[in-house]
C-alpha cells in the first residue's frame, strides 16, 4: 500500500512538473499576442523589409516595427498606433532626401524613438518629425538635424516630446495650434531661429530642456500661447533672448537664461506674466529681466537672481508691474525705466544689505515730452534672498 501511494505520488509530481512550464510558456505567448506582433526592418532575418514604409503599411494597431542601423532614403508616414523603434539612434538614420517631411505621425498613441532624422525641404511644415493632428503619442531618444522644423506638434495635444537632440535646423523644437503638451529633457541647442518655439499654443509645459547657442532665441512664445509652465530650462548662450515671451500670458519660473550675445536673458513684450525664481545673468549687452511696450503690463517679478548684466531690469514704455523680492547683484545698472509709470517696487536687495529706502532712476513721457523721474523701493531686503523658496512655493 505504502509503494502504491509513493508511485502515485511520484506521477503527480511528474505531471506537475511538466504542465506547470506549459502553461507558464502559452501564458507568455498570450501576452506577447496581446501586445501585438513584430515587423523588423533591415538586418539579416528572413522575411525583413527592405523599407520602413512597407513594415508600417502592413503593421495594425497595436504592432511593434524595428528598424534594424543603418540609412534608409524615404519619406515616412505613420498612419496607425504603432511602435517605431530604431536599435540606435546614431546609427539608425531616416534621410528625407530634401523632400517633404522625414517622418509624418498622422495617428493617436504612437511612440517613435531611437532614429536620427535628416534633410527635410524648405517650408515651415517640412520637418524631421512632423506631429500632425495626432494625441498622446510619444517621441523620445531621437537625434533631429538639418531639417526646416526639427520637431513640430501641429493641432496636437497630450503628447510627450522627451529626451532627444535637435540641433541644425531652422527651428528646434515647434508647437503651433498645440495643448497640453509636455516637451522636457531635450537638447534643443544651434538652431537658427529658435531652440523651442510656441505660437497659438496653451497649457503646455516646457520643463528641464537645455536651449542653448540658438542664433536668435532660445525660447520662444508668441500670438496668445497663454497659461504655458516654462519651467527649469537653461537658455545660455543665444544672441538674442535667453526667452522671450511675445503676446502671450504665462509662468516662467525656475529657468537659467545666461550669456547672450547682444540682448536679454529674459525679455518680455507682454502682459500677466510671473516670472519667478529664475537666474538671470551675465547678459552683458543688454538687461537681465527686460519689460518692454505699452502692453507689457500687470506682470508679477519675482524671486530672481540678475547679476553681472548691463542692465538688471530694465522696463521700456511699461506700466503696471510688480517688482519685488529679487537679488540685483552687480548689474552696471541695477535697474532703470524708461517711459513708464506706476510700477511697484519692493523688498528687493540692492548689491548690499540697505535700512533707507531705494532710488530708481528713469524716464516717464507726459504731454509729448520725456521728463526724468524716480521710483522708490520703500523697503529694501538687508539680506540676499534664496530664490529656490519661490519656485517651491509656486509648485505648491
Amino acid at each position: 500500500m505504502i509503494r502504491k501511494c509513493l508511485a502515485i505520488g511520484i506521477i503527480l509530481l511528474f505531471v506537475g512538473v511538466t504542465i506547470a512550464p506549459a502553461m507558464a510558456q502559452n501564458a507568455e505567448k498570450s501576452q506577447s499576442v496581446s501586445q501585438g506582433n513584430w515587423l523588423y526592418v533591415g538586418g539579416s532575418g528572413p522575411g525583413n523589409y527592405t523599407a520602413i514604409q512597407s513594415a508600417i503599411n502592413d503593421a495594425g494597431n497595436g504592432d511593434t516595427v524595428f528598424v534594424y542601423s543603418g540609412t534608409y532614403y524615404e519619406n515616412v508616414v505613420v498612419n496607425r498606433t504603432i511602435d517605431l523603434i530604431g536599435e540606435n539612434r546614431e546609427t539608425t538614420v531616416i534621410d528625407g532626401m530634401g523632400f517633404a517631411y522625414v517622418v509624418k505621425i498622422s495617428s493617436d498613441g504612437v511612440a517613435i524613438s531611437g532614429f536620427t532624422m535628416l534633410n527635410s525641404t524648405w517650408g515651415f511644415f517640412e520637418s524631421g518629425i512632423i506631429l500632425d493632428s495626432s494625441s498622446n503619442s510619444m517621441v523620445t531618444g531621437n537625434n533631429v538635424a538639418n531639417n526646416t522644423n526639427g520637431i513640430l506638434l501641429y493641432f496636437s495635444s497630450n503628447n510627450i516630446i522627451t529626451g532627444n537632440n535637435v540641433a541644425n535646423n531652422e527651428y528646434g523644437i515647434s508647437l503651433e495650434r498645440s495643448s497640453s503638451n509636455t516637451i522636457t529633457g531635450n537638447n534643443a541647442n544651434s538652431n537658427y531661429l529658435y531652440g523651442i518655439g510656441l505660437r497659438f499654443s496653451s497649457n503646455n509645459t516646457v520643463t528641464g530642456n537645455n536651449a542653448n547657442f540658438n542664433i536668435y532665441t532660445g525660447i520662444r512664445l508668441d500670438f496668445s500661447s497663454n497659461n504655458n509652465k516654462i519651467t527649469g530650462n537653461n537658455a545660455h548662450f543665444n544672441i538674442e533672448h535667453g526667452i522671450a515671451l511675445y503676446s502671450s500670458s504665462n509662468t516662467v519660473m525656475g529657468n537659467n537664461a545666461s550669456n547672450t550675445s547682444i540682448g536679454d536673458g529674459i525679455a518680455i513684450y507682454s502682459s500677466s506674466n510671473t516670472v519667478t525664481g529664475n537666474n538671470a545673468n551675465s547678459n552683458f549687452f543688454g538687461a537681465g529681466i527686460r519689460l518692454s511696450y505699452s502692453f507689457s503690463s500687470s506682470n508679477t517679478v519675482t524671486g530672481n537672481n540678475v547679476a553681472n548684466n548691463y542692465y538688471g531690469i530694465f522696463l521700456d514704455s511699461s506700466s503696471n508691474n510688480t517688482i519685488c523680492k529679487n537679488n540685483f547683484i552687480k548689474n552696471r545698472y541695477n535697474a532703470f525705466f524708461k517711459k513708464s509709470k506706476d510700477n511697484s517696487w519692493n523688498q528687493n536687495y540692492w548689491d548690499r544689505p540697505r535700512i533707507l529706502p531705494k532710488l530708481i532712476f528713469g524716464t516717464i513721457f507726459i504731454r509729448n515730452k520725456t521728463i526724468n523721474w524716480f521710483n522708490i523701493d520703500w523697503h529694501p531686503a538687508l539680506k540676499r534672498y534664496d530664490i529656490s523658496c519661490f519656485c517651491t512655493k509656486n509648485i505648491h
